[in-house]
């Protein structure tokens, strides 16, 4: 594993040209062979998923993590500091509850980019690259742009009966363009995230229907499959593009999703209790985090969550700065 306090330490050493990801990589995978199995980092992660919520455009830092009530006018929050669990670190009095909890989490206030652009700013996060050759608006996703976080999951965990990374309720863009920074670019259309097409209204459900139609049975499925692998088998010429690769894997996880119980009810929040739905909303919002738990539990690696401001008629209103 490469841990980012060793790899600044090697480039201290040998200077900034050396920082590239192969040779990084490369190093990790030299030091890794002659290492004993049992010899652990002391803070070597072992978390197995991760829930990615993406406020896109704020709220800012200082109305959530720092308050900053000694800077002047204009550049302090202008909400209250609160204490919370962790001696010395206050938050903004609008998240009492989170306050509790800083015991278990890292807030990291210097974290930050250079644009200050929404547009280019996502490709930025989502990916660590900067492009200075992003126009705005409409930074509109190609395969020639690094991949983001979600499709390195993809890309290093095998394939189950669920996608490694799932992006809901929907992707980041708006009026018909989808951001720079949102698939996996270069790496191939075989590792996006899975995207669940957007809810029209704010008031429909977040929950997006795995089950099969009607007239399809699972047991017709399973026939149709195999059909399938027969008349496949009798021509291999055009498998062996790219594309067909890609394909056959598209195919697979969707037979996977639509035939696995765990794939069907990993997407289906109908069933969970009335408690556990009220606690987190019945809205967009709050189902989309809800459905985000239950994906992780069910063992999807990473789900990101992507928030804007949407209306009852389904448009896109304020873009940048009503996220929750």
């Amino acid at each position: 594993m490469l841990h980012r306090r060793d790899a600044m330490i090697r480039l201290g050493q040998v200077g900034l040209g050396a920082l590239t990801l192969p040779q990084l990589l490369k190093n990790e995978q030299a030091r890794a062979a002659n290492r004993s199995p049992t010899m652990l980092y002391p803070s070597e992660g072992r978390a197995k998923s991760c829930i990615l919520i993406y406020l896109w455009g704020g709220p800012p830092q200082m109305d959530m993590w720092d308050p900053n009530p000694e800077a002047a006018e204009g550049i302090r929050s202008h909400f209250r500091p609160i204490a919370t669990q962790t001696p010395g670190i206050s938050i903004s009095e609008e998240m009492p509850l989170f306050a509790r909890h800083t015991d278990k989490t890292a807030i990291i206030r210097s974290f930050s980019h250079e644009s200050n652009n929404h547009e280019p700013s996502v490709y930025r996060t989502l990916t660590g690259d900067i492009n200075n050759t992003l126009v705005v608006p409409r930074n509109n996703r190609n395969r020639t742009y690094h991949p983001n976080v979600a499709s390195i999951v993809s890309a290093f965990s095998p394939m189950g009966p669920l996608p490694a990374s799932v992006t809901i309720p929907r992707p980041i863009g708006h009026d018909g363009s989808t951001y720079a920074g949102t698939h996996a670019g270069w790496l191939g259309a075989k590792y996006d995230p899975m995207e669940v097409s957007p809810a029209g209204e704010t008031g429909e459900s977040a929950t997006h229907s795995m089950q099969l139609p009607d007239d399809l049975s699972q047991a017709r499925l399973l026939a149709r499959r195999g059909l399938l692998n027969v008349v496949e088998d009798h021509d291999r010429r055009f498998q062996t593009s790219p594309v067909a690769s890609s394909m056959d894997d598209f195919r697979a996880q969707a037979f996977s999703m639509l035939s696995t119980p765990q794939a069907k009810e990993a997407f289906d929040i109908n069933s969970i209790d009335d408690t556990t739905r009220d606690r987190y909303g019945r809205n967009e919002w709050g189902e989309s985090i809800l459905m985000a738990r239950r994906l992780v539990e069910s063992g999807v690696r990473l789900v990101t969550i992507s928030w804007m401001y949407i209306q009852k008629s389904g448009n896109v209103a304020n873009t940048w700065d009503n996220h929750g």
